[in-house]
């Protein structure tokens, strides 16, 4: 069910689906540490997923804010370097902790340096506005790189299902080690005879010479 609900996740925000699991799990641990249940950690990485759409970052740059809060909420708290790459990268979710706190932007950093953006602090700051981000982000005009995303994740898929009723991947992958040994053979075979070959090979030559 968790798999499933990342899956429709990653396609409503146009972001890639492994990278959206991966947030996922490496998030979990954290989440469940300050008690939170697998439809709440789903919560908070869905609200999380449709800030950045929001704030516009995809691919690596979307990769870093998912990492630094990944790292704080094992930590506790968000600070220093993290602190930073959400505030300059993360946009839409910098902004959403500067209103669970009720300052503005720039104060994220004094806060942040007395330890005072908890886990807690940083959930209910994407959880608990997972409606609102829900709206701005289905709101966002997809782009082509949206619509390439999801056909990749489509093709990935549909090749999993395909291989899961007939293995074909497995019959291709056997075939191909299959085709290494082979020519690995081969070489081993031509080491080992190399001064016969030679000799074959300067009487052919010579003899075409003549």
């Amino acid at each position: 069910e968790a798999m499933g609900r990342l899956q429709t996740m990653a396609r409503r925000t146009y972001s890639d689906f492994a990278g959206t699991t991966e947030s996922f799990l490496g998030m979990s641990g954290a989440l469940k540490e300050l008690g939170y249940r697998t439809n709440e950690q789903l919560d908070f990485v869905e609200s999380l997923n449709n800030a950045l759409v929001v704030s516009g970052a995809k691919a690596e740059r979307a990769a870093q804010v998912q990492d630094a809060l990944g790292k704080a909420m094992a930590l506790g708290t968000l600070q220093g370097d993290q602190l930073n790459t959400v505030i300059s990268v993360g946009g839409r979710v910098a902004e959403l902790l500067a209103e669970q706190l009720g300052v503005g932007v720039n104060q994220l950093r004094a806060l942040g340096s007395q330890g005072k953006i908890t886990g807690d602090i940083i959930y209910q700051a994407l959880a608990g506005n997972l409606e609102k981000v829900r709206q701005e982000a289905d709101a966002m005009p997809a782009t082509i790189q949206d619509g390439m995303l999801l056909l990749g994740d489509a093709i990935k898929q549909t090749t999993a299902d395909i291989d899961g009723m007939v293995g074909a991947s497995a019959a291709t992958s056997a075939a191909l080690v299959g085709l290494a040994d082979g020519v690995k053979s081969v070489g081993a075979a031509l080491k080992d005879n190399q001064g016969v070959i030679k000799t074959v090979l300067g009487g052919a030559l010579g003899a075409g010479a003549v």
